[in-house]
């Protein structure tokens, strides 16, 4: 099984509007990723990914959060 495939979410940040989302996943090597989420207004099934998990893998839960909000400037931490 890979290393992405086992996961724990250490941390989870939201738009103001609550529709988009960005976990910081804590992986099973030890390193860290990160992976972004929307949900719709209008269903109630809940959060769907927007983008597969980062590819990167980071030594710290600090420098995860910081390459997604590179990419997320919306990210307030």
């Amino acid at each position: 099984m890979s290393d992405k495939k086992i996961k724990k979410v250490v941390s989870s940040f939201e738009d103001e509007t609550g529709f988009l989302c960005v976990d910081i996943i804590f992986l099973v090597n030890g390193k860290f990723s990160f992976q972004s989420y929307r949900r719709d207004p209008e269903d109630n099934s809940g959060w769907f990914p927007t983008e597969g998990q980062s590819p990167m893998q980071y030594a710290t839960e600090h420098e995860a959060i910081q390459k997604a909000r590179m990419k997320y400037p919306w990210m307030v931490v």
